[in-house]
């Protein structure tokens, strides 16, 4: 296995993944703030919480042959639209966690959320099993985000748990949701 500093990623023709660059931290921790209802995340990130992120973890990991997560910058053309990658990687039962964030400004539509979203997926498919040889992929998403769950599922992830009550948004109990895609399904 390489560093993951000198991993090549497949694009298509308008959208592409490369590794996050400390230029991308601000706009990323602007977007979890602002979206933070969806994420596993408690509290607003402060500009010192995500230096001291970037500067402990995220740039560290680029150096490892096996780090615990893999984030990538999601352009369209040479513009930052969202971020994303594979955390909690386990190398030993190679799987790991997708996950994805869109700049809030490219939430105009759900079509357009979901077509973003799908090439994501199909990029950082290619980049799990053809890249890192992982052969399990899984997410935890919270049913509150049809267009998401929806896109999940048509781009082959199926669900394998639902978890009732798994967590409070905005004052109410949601259910999280637990989908898998394993590459020989593909």
């Amino acid at each position: 296995m390489q560093r993951i500093c000198s991993l090549n990623f497949e694009n298509n023709q308008d959208y592409s993944l490369r590794l996050l660059l400390h230029q991308d931290m601000e706009p990323i921790r602007r977007w979890r703030n602002s979206q933070i209802d969806i994420l596993r995340q408690s509290s607003h990130l402060s500009h010192q919480e995500q230096e001291a992120y970037w500067k402990e973890v995220v740039a560290p990991s680029y150096q490892m042959n096996h780090p615990d997560q893999l984030l990538v910058a999601f352009l369209e053309g040479s513009q930052l639209i969202g971020y994303g990658g594979i955390t909690h990687i386990d190398w030993e039962r190679k799987e790991g966690e997708v996950s994805f964030l869109l700049n809030p400004e490219e939430i105009e539509s759900s079509k357009n959320y979901r077509k973003k979203f799908g090439i994501f997926l199909e990029l950082i498919k290619t980049a799990a099993f053809d890249k890192l040889n992982l052969i399990r992929l899984f997410t935890e998403t919270y049913d509150i985000r049809p267009d998401h769950i929806s896109e999940l599922e048509a781009r082959g992830f199926q669900l394998k748990k639902r978890l009732t009550d798994a967590i409070e948004v905005r004052g109410r109990k949601v259910d999280a949701l637990i989908h898998e895609y394993i590459a020989d399904e593909r």
